[in-house]
């Protein structure tokens, strides 16, 4: 049987020719309980036995405090962390009411170990006495275990009070929580596990050091047991006070609250879902890590990384899916600890990513308008017609096949009747456009120093051909010729750093591009290109994301589809935008400074940016020159020189 004892001792007869000690019989030296001997842990021997010594949870206490002295005092569950009281409480309210106590432990008791404590509990009843009996650990019984306890509780042949780290919803049956009160008690405040350390050190007639003292309330985490059990073994492992090293020696690896199966268990993924959803990647890695470092299964974590991308990011942003499905597959290949950077960069990219929940509410109200019309069937066009009888009873007939019309959209049912003309799916505002309506040709038009770096190239290009908001019609590399800067130069005037625009456009190809995209795709693609003057600096654009500084920004794209179809227009003088061009990602390419060091050189002349232009410079020709030392020096002034007007 679990541990039971009397706290106010043996109510009954002394065995025959035994007498009971006594206090006042000099020479007489009782036994102390076994918490309070002097071998016994820091923890057990500094306990409160009043309520007037408790430290910490002051709401509870006051409450469970009038309880006591109402002499009504109910079932209990004391739910909450290890080393918050609940034990220590259990045993006040004991003593306050004058209740013999008596503990098990779950984990160790069965139920004829309950058997026998409420066949005792009833004899002492009888004699005019209540029992209070204690279960720690409460959540390890099982269900047949609580039902057994159930009716002495409900009788009033015994107090239960039980002790739990998981939540009593889940793990208390409901009839036993019916009659009983939960309380819910907190990890202890720094400065009430302060008091707790302060009384340990009074035990112990030691000191202890500030450093000390802040590393072990840091340590403990507001764990009361945790406290007077590494302060024990700090004093041992110190000659004098006890200082932050052996405090650090003591403690080893800091403990995490944390339990696979349990309430902390859900309270953190469910934290960690939150913070995603709420778009913040600080907390969001935070608590990905707080279950990681607890010993949480990389793959449940994986799960539900997917399940957030399309519950939550959905059709903002589909390429959220393929993103934590990779991280999910590498965290299964490659295990612990080296899946934390897979599953961290997916954390990272679906907290930073647009939300749309448009997929779930879509499923939500076709699910919804099933529970109401059951079975309908299918339109006989829509059916399809593999024999020559399904074909005589009209299926198939009148079916349009959508590639055959010219914009591969056509009007027909695809409802079943009854349904026909319902709306299933709202995209809302930030999910991405299906491409069905207000469909418009840009142009677009990107920085050219983009075209100089192969990583941004091909970076750039993934982005453009992922098609999300747009679909791409025509992709090329372009060195734009005096001819169409001098047609296209009011455009280039109401631009921002218009001598610069002018410089790059003669000095370097761009990248042009025809898309056909609705306005709020247009916008979309501003947004994450992080466009100045739309979105200034803003954190998570394409130029951030793929570390590359300035090295990609948009420099032109269509404001309307009136100005679009002009420019679309004026540019296909001179070069076709009609397809994707053969080599424009250029992955593999090396940069081609040519035209680049005009540009630079060009600036460097005419004073306008010198130094960064000179920089720049020398940046270039270190790329293309094998000279170092000195010898690379004397290139750099020869180059500068001759720049010089």
């Amino acid at each position: 049987m679990g541990d039971q004892f009397d706290l106010f001792g043996d109510d009954a007869a002394p065995a025959a020719g035994r007498r009971r000690p006594s206090r006042s019989d000099p020479g007489v030296h009782p036994e102390p309980e076994a918490g309070r001997r002097p071998d016994a842990p820091l923890a057990s021997r500094v306990r409160p036995l009043r309520f007037d010594d408790l430290v910490g949870q002051s709401q509870v206490v006051d409450t469970l405090r009038s309880l006591a002295e109402s002499g009504h005092l109910p079932s209990l569950v004391l739910w909450g962390p290890p080393g918050s009281g609940k034990t220590t409480l259990a045993g006040i309210l004991a003593e306050a009411t004058g209740s013999r106590f008596v503990a098990l432990s779950a984990v160790t008791a069965g139920v004829a170990d309950l058997r026998r404590v409420v066949a005792e509990a009833r004899e002492r009843r009888r004699a005019g006495r209540r029992t209070i009996l204690f279960v720690d650990e409460l959540h390890r019984f099982n269900k047949a275990q609580q039902d057994a306890i159930l009716p002495h509780v409900e009788d009033g042949t015994v107090t239960l009070i039980g002790a739990t780290t998981e939540n009593p919803s889940f793990e208390v049956i409901a009839p036993l929580l019916s009659r009983s009160r939960v309380f819910r008690l907190e990890a202890l405040e720094p400065e009430d596990l302060e008091q707790v350390v302060r009384r340990g050190l009074a035990e112990l007639g030691i000191e202890i050091e500030d450093d000390g003292l802040a590393a072990l309330l840091e340590g403990a985490r507001g764990d009361a047991r945790v406290a007077l059990n590494a302060l024990e073994a700090a004093a041992a492992l110190s000659d004098g006070a006890v200082g932050a090293e052996a405090v650090r020696r003591a403690m080893q690896d800091r403990h995490l609250l944390y339990d696979r199966a349990g309430d902390m268990h859900y309270d953190i993924v469910s934290a960690l879902i939150k913070s995603v959803r709420g778009s913040d990647p600080d907390a969001a890695v935070y608590w990905l890590a707080r279950m990681l470092e607890a010993g949480e299964d990389p793959n449940f974590v994986a799960r539900r990384l997917v399940i957030l991308a399309s519950e939550d990011v959905g059709l903002a942003d589909p390429m959220a899916l393929p993103v934590a499905v990779a991280a999910q597959q590498a965290a299964h290949f490659i295990g612990m600890p080296e899946a934390m950077f897979p599953l961290t960069e997916a954390a990272l990219y679906l907290a930073r990513a647009p939300k749309s929940n448009s997929a779930g509410r879509a499923y939500g109200a076709a699910r919804e308008a099933i529970k109401e019309t059951g079975n309908l069937p299918v339109p006989l066009h829509l059916r399809n017609a593999v024999t020559g009888l399904m074909r005589s009873m009209g299926y198939g007939r009148g079916y349009q096949y959508a590639h055959d019309d010219p914009g591969g959209v056509v009007e027909q049912q695809h409802l079943p009747d009854g349904l026909e003309g319902r709306t299933f799916f709202d995209p809302g505002p930030r999910a991405r456009s299906l491409g069905l309506s207000a469909v418009t040709d840009a142009l677009v038009i990107f920085k050219p120093d983009a075209a100089h770096r192969p990583a941004v190239r091909s970076a750039l290009y993934g982005w453009l051909r992922a098609e999300r908001d747009w679909k791409v019609r025509g992709l090329t590399w372009f060195q734009p010729t005096t001819e169409l800067i001098e047609e296209h130069y009011d455009f280039l005037r109401g631009r921002p750093f218009f001598p610069w625009l002018v410089d790059f456009m003669s000095a370097l190809p761009v990248l042009v591009g025809r898309v056909s995209a609705e306005p709020e795709g247009l916008e979309r693609m501003r947004y994450e290109l992080g466009e100045t003057r739309i979105h200034e600096s803003r954190p998570g654009s394409l130029r951030e994301r793929f570390g590359i500084g300035g090295g990609v920004n948009v420099l032109h794209l269509s404001d309307s589809p009136e100005s679009a179809a002009k420019e679309i227009e004026l540019w296909n003088r001179h070069v076709a935008l009609d397809a994707v061009a053969d080599g424009v990602d250029g992955a593999g390419d090396r940069p081609d400074h040519t035209f680049h060091l005009r540009s630079l050189a060009a600036q460097y002349a005419a004073g306008t940016h010198t130094e960064l232009a000179g920089q720049a410079i020398r940046r270039l020709l270190r790329e293309e020159s094998e000279l170092v030392g000195d010898d690379f020096d004397a290139l750099v002034r020869v180059v500068l020189g001759a720049f010089q007007p």
